[in-house]
C-alpha cells in the first residue's frame, strides 16, 4: 500500500515526538525518582540535623543558664549553706516556709527558663534537698525535709488543696508526698568541681542532664541537677517540621515518637548505627536502610548517645515514609505523562500546520523532477522557503541550469566533433594522397636503385675486366722490360764489338802497309764481323717485333683506360642522382612524418574530445542515479555516450599505434636512406678516386705508347745501321778479296769504314741511352700498373661493398613500400570505419541529446 509523502512525514513526526516525549519523560521520570529519593534522604539528614543542632542548642542553653543562675542566685547558695551548718532547721517549718520554698520556687523559674523536666538540688552530703518537676500532666514541686520523727519526707510545695504554708500553723496538716519515681532522694557519684552536661536516660526518660556544682565564696556547697527530657510533644513538633517519623529509644526500647509501632530496634542495626556526637560533628556518614513497619515500607537512619562515661544511653531513630515518595514520583509521573501528551497534541497540530507548504514545494519539485525526466528541462522550481526544502529547490534549479549547459556543450562537442571528423577525413585523404605520391617516389626510387645496383654490377664487371687487362698490361710491360734489358744487353755487345771494330780499323788505318800481309786475318775478321752483325740484325729485329707489340698493348692500355674513365663519369653521374633521389626520398620521408604528427595532433584532439564524452557520461550517469527511477533513461543515454566514449578512444588508440608505427618506419626509412646517401657519397668518392686513378693511368698509358714507338723508331734506326753496317761488312768482306786489286783505293774505303763504325758508335749510344730511357719509362709503367692493379682491386671491393649496400637500400625502399603500403591500408582503415563510426556515434549522440527541451 502505497502511503503519500504527507502521511509518512505525520507518522514520522509523530514517531518523533512520541519519541523524544517518551524518552525525555523517562529520563525526567528517573531523574525525578532519583531527586525524590535524595530528597526522602535528605529530609532524614535535615531531621536528624535539626534534633542535633537542637540537642546541642539545649546544652549550651541550659548550660549558660544554670551557669547564670548559679553565679546571680545568692539565695539558693545562702540556703544550701544553712541546712548544711544545722540540719536540724531541715525539719523546721519556718526554714522550710521561709527558705526552701523560695528555693523550689527558684528552681521552678529555672526549670521554666530552660524547658527542664527534673531539677533537683542536692546538698553537699549528696542528700536531696528541693525539687521541681515539669511533667506533661501535672507540675511537681517540693522539698526533702526531716519530719518530727526523723524520717525524711517529701513535702510538695505546689498543692492548691494543702498548701505548704499551712505547716506554720499546724504542722500535722501537711501530706507527706512518695518522692516522684525519677528522682534519687541521693545523689550518686562524685560532685564534680565544673558544670557538666551530657546525654542521659532512664527507665522512663531520655534528654539532656546537667551537673552543676553549687559554690559560695568558692566553697563547694552542694550541686544542681537538671534533667530535660524529650516528650512526646516535643517530638511531635519535631517530626511535623521534618514531615518524617521521630521515635528516642532507651536501649532498644521504644520511649517517645511518632511510630510507636516499631517498639524495639534491631540490635544488629544498633551495632552499624553511627555516634550522634560524631554525626553532629561531621565526622561520620548516617546510614539509611529500609524496614517495613505496619504494612508500610520505610526509610530510616539512627544514632546512639552516649553520657559523659561514654556508654550508649539512648538511640534517635529517624523514619521517612516510602509512601510519600510513591505518591510523589506518582504525581510527577502524571504530570510527565500530562506534558508528553501536550507536546505530542501541539506538535501533531504544528506538524500539520507547517508541513502543507512543505508538502505543496516537494509536490512541486516532484513535478518539476518528472518533466526533467521526461527531457522538458524548461520547467524550473519557485524557492519560497529557505529551509533544506528550499535548498533542494535551488540544487534543482541549479542541476536544471547545469543539465542545460550540458546538453548544449553536448550538442555543441557533437558538432565538434563531426566537424573534427570531417577535418581527420580530410587529413586523411590528404594523407593518403601524400602515401600514394610517397609510394609512387619509393617506386621510383627503388627502381633507381636497382638501375644504380645494375650500373654497380656493370661497373664491377668493367673493373674487373679492367683489372685482368691491367694485369696483363702488366705482364707485357714486365715482359717489355726483360726484352729492353736483353736488347740493352746486345747494345752493350754491339757496342764492344764496335770499340773492337774501331780498334781493327784503326789498326788497318795504321796498318795500312800490313794490309798484304794480314789480308787473311782481316778477311777473317770480316766473316767473324758479319757474323756478329748478323746476330745483332736478328736481335734487332726482334727487339723491333717486341717494341711493336709494347706500342699495340700501350694503345690497347689507353684505350680501356678511356673506356674505363667513361665508365667511372658515368658511375659518378649514376651515384650523383641516386644522392638526389636519396636525398628527395628522405625529404618525401620527413614530410609524411610531419604528416603523421599533424595525424597524432588530430588524435589528441579526439582524444581529448572523448575524454569530454567519457566525462559527460560520468556526469550523466551521476544525474541519472540521483534521478533514480526516473532516469532511467537518461542513464541509458549516458552508457551510450560511454560506450561511444570508449569505442572512439579505442580507435584512436590503434590510429595513434598504426601512426607511431608509422612514424618508427619512416625514421627507420630516414636513416635507411641518409645510410643509402652516405654510402652513395662514399661511391662517389670511391668512383672519383677511380677516376684520378685511371686518369693517371691513361697518363702513364700514353707515355707508354710514346715510349715504345720511339723505341720502335730507334730499333728501325739500328735495324737500318745494322743493314748499312751489313752491306758494309759485304763491301770490306768484298774488298778484302779484292785488295790486292784495290790496294790504291783501300783508305777511302777504311774512312767510309771509319766514319761508319763512327756512325755506328753513335747510333749505338743512341740505342744504349733509348734502352735506359725505355727500361726507366718500362719501371714507371710498371709502378704505374701496379698502383692501377691496386687500385682497381679496391675499386673492385668497394664495388662489392657499394653492391652490398645497394642491395640493402633496394630491400629497404621495398619495406619502406610495404609500410607505406600498410600505411595506406590503415588509413583507408581508419577513414572507412573509425571515422565513419565516429561520425554515427556522433549523430547518436546528438539524437539523444535533442531529448532534451531546453528553449
Amino acid at each position: 500500500m502505497k502511503m503519500s509523502i504527507q502521511k509518512k512525514l505525520f507518522m514520522l513526526c509523530i514517531l518523533l515526538v512520541v519519541l523524544t516525549a517518551g524518552s525525555i519523560s523517562i529520563a525526567y521520570y528517573h531523574l525525578a525518582r532519583k531527586d525524590v529519593h535524595q530528597e526522602s534522604q535528605q529530609r532524614i539528614q535535615i531531621a536528624f540535623d535539626i534534633l542535633l543542632d537542637d540537642f546541642e542548642n539545649r546544652l549550651k542553653f541550659s548550660y549558660d543558664r544554670i551557669e547564670d543562675f548559679l553565679k546571680g542566685n545568692s539565695t539558693l547558695s545562702s540556703v544550701m549553706q544553712l541546712s548544711l551548718e544545722n540540719q536540724e532547721q531541715l525539719s523546721s517549718a519556718y526554714f522550710i516556709v521561709s527558705n526552701l520554698v523560695r528555693v523550689v520556687e527558684e528552681l521552678k523559674r529555672l526549670g521554666e527558663n530552660i524547658a527542664a523536666t527534673n531539677i533537683a538540688l542536692y546538698t553537699l552530703d549528696k542528700r536531696l534537698l528541693a525539687v521541681s518537676l515539669e511533667g506533661e500532666e501535672q507540675e511537681i514541686s517540693g522539698v526533702y525535709v526531716h519530719s518530727k520523727d526523723g524520717q525524711d519526707i517529701f513535702l510538695r510545695t505546689n498543692d492548691p488543696e494543702k498548701p505548704i504554708s499551712a505547716i506554720l500553723s499546724d504542722e500535722d496538716a501537711v501530706v507527706a508526698y512518695p518522692l516522684p519515681p525519677s528522682i534519687s532522694a541521693q545523689y550518686h557519684g562524685d560532685i564534680p568541681d565544673t558544670l557538666m552536661t551530657s546525654p542521659f536516660s532512664t527507665e522512663y526518660l531520655f534528654g539532656i542532664q546537667v551537673i552543676a556544682p553549687v559554690y559560695r565564696t568558692q566553697q563547694k556547697i552542694g550541686v544542681l541537677v537538671a534533667e530535660i527530657a524529650y516528650t512526646q510533644s516535643i517530638v511531635e513538633r519535631y517530626a511535623s517540621l521534618s514531615k518524617t517519623e521521630i521515635n528516642l529509644y532507651i536501649a532498644d526500647q521504644f520511649n517517645v515518637g511518632t511510630l510507636p509501632e516499631q517498639g524495639h530496634l534491631d540490635p544488629e542495626l544498633l551495632k552499624q548505627s553511627a555516634s550522634c556526637e560524631e554525626l553532629l560533628s561531621g565526622a561520620w556518614a548516617m546510614t539509611i536502610t529500609s524496614i517495613f513497619v505496619k504494612e508500610q515500607n520505610f526509610y530510616q537512619g539512627s544514632c546512639l548517645f552516649h553520657n559523659s562515661s561514654g556508654q550508649p544511653v539512648g538511640t534517635m531513630a529517624i523514619s521517612l515514609s516510602k509512601q510519600i515518595e510513591y505518591e510523589e514520583i506518582r504525581e510527577v509521573l502524571s504530570i510527565v505523562l500530562l506534558v508528553a501528551a501536550i507536546v505530542m497534541g501541539v506538535a501533531m497540530g504544528f506538524a500539520m500546520l507547517f508541513s502543507r507548504g512543505t508538502i505543496r514545494s516537494i509536490h512541486t519539485i516532484v513535478s518539476v523532477i518528472g518533466a526533467a525526466a521526461e527531457g522538458d528541462l524548461r520547467r524550473t522550481v519557485t524557492v519560497i522557503t529557505t529551509d533544506e526544502i528550499g535548498m533542494l529547490a535551488t540544487k534543482l534549479n541549479q542541476m536544471i541550469a547545469q543539465l542545460r549547459t550540458i546538453s548544449g556543450q553536448v550538442q555543441g562537442s557533437t558538432h565538434e566533433v563531426n566537424n573534427t571528423a570531417d577535418v581527420i577525413l580530410h587529413e586523411i585523404h590528404t594523407l593518403i594522397q601524400h602515401i600514394e605520391q610517397q609510394s609512387a617516389s619509393v617506386n621510383m626510387v627503388t627502381s633507381s636503385v636497382e638501375k644504380i645496383t645494375q650500373f654497380i654490377i656493370m661497373v664491377a664487371q668493367n673493373s674487373i675486366a679492367l683489372l685482368n687487362s691491367a694485369e696483363q698490361i702488366l705482364v707485357s710491360i714486365q715482359e717489355t722490360r726483360a726484352s729492353i734489358n736483353e736488347v740493352n744487353t746486345s747494345t752493350g755487345l754491339m757496342t764492344t764489338d764496335l770499340h773492337r771494330i774501331s780498334s781493327s780499323v784503326d789498326q788497318v788505318n795504321r796498318s795500312v802497309k800490313q794490309i798484304a800481309e794480314n789480308a787473311q786475318t782481316l778477311a777473317n775478321n770480316a766473316r767473324r764481323t758479319e757474323t756478329e752483325i748478323h746476330h745483332i740484325d736478328n736481335s734487332l729485329q726482334e727487339f723491333s717485333q717486341n717494341a711493336d707489340q709494347n706500342l699495340s698493348l700501350a694503345e690497347e692500355t689507353r684505350t680501356v683506360a678511356l673506356k674505363a674513365q667513361s665508365s667511372v663519369a658515368a658511375s659518378i653521374q649514376g651515384m650523383n642522382e641516386l644522392k638526389e633521389a636519396t636525398a628527395d626520398t628522405a625529404r618525401i620521408i620527413q614530410e609524411v612524418k610531419m604528416l603523421s604528427e599533424q595525424v597524432s595532433v588530430i588524435l589528441d584532439i579526439v582524444d581529448d574530445i572523448t575524454e569530454q564524452t567519457s566525462l559527460l557520461s560520468l556526469n550523466a550517469s551521476i544525474i541519472s542515479a540521483q534521478a533514480g527511477a526516473h532516469g532511467r533513461g537518461f542513464a541509458v543515454v549516458a552508457e551510450e555516450i560511454k560506450n561511444l566514449a570508449i569505442r572512439t578512444k579505442s580507435s584512436t588508440k590503434e590510429i595513434d599505434t598504426l601512426i607511431r608505427q608509422f612514424q618508427q618506419k619512416a625514421e627507420e626509412g630516414v636513416k635507411r636512406t641518409e645510410m643509402g646517401s652516405k654510402k652513395a657519397e662514399e661511391g662517389l668518392q670511391l668512383a672519383n678516386a677511380v677516376k684520378v686513378a685511371l686518369a693517371q693511368i691513361l697518363d702513364s698509358a700514353t707515355r707508354s705508347s710514346s715510349g715504345a714507338a720511339n723505341t720502335a723508331q730507334v730499333v728501325q734506326h739500328t735495324a737500318t745501321s745494322s743493314q748499312i753496317i751489313k752491306t758494309s761488312m759485304s763491301e770490306i768482306t768484298e774488298m778484302v778479296a779484292h785488295i790486292h786489286k784495290a790496294i790504291q783505293a783501300q783508305e777511302q774505303e777504311v774512312e767510309h769504314a771509319l766514319s761508319a763504325i763512327e756512325s755506328i758508335s753513335g747510333m749505338s749510344e743512341q740505342v744504349t741511352h733509348a734502352g735506359l730511357e725505355q727500361r726507366k719509362a718500362a719501371e714507371q709503367i710498371e709502378h704505374g700498373m701496379e698502383d692501377a692493379t691496386e687500385k682497381f682491386t679496391t675499386i673492385s671491393e668497394q664495388t662489392k661493398t657499394l653492391k652490398q649496400d645497394s642491395l640493402q637500400i633496394v630491400e629497404a625502399m621495398y619495406t619502406i613500400e610495404s609500410t607505406t603500403k600498410q600505411i595506406l591500408q590503415n588509413a583507408n582503415s581508419i577513414s572507412g570505419k573509425s571515422v565513419k563510426n565516429l561520425i554515427t556515434q556522433a549523430e547518436v549522440l546528438q539524437q539523444v541529446v535533442n531529448i532534451f527541451k531546453v528553449k
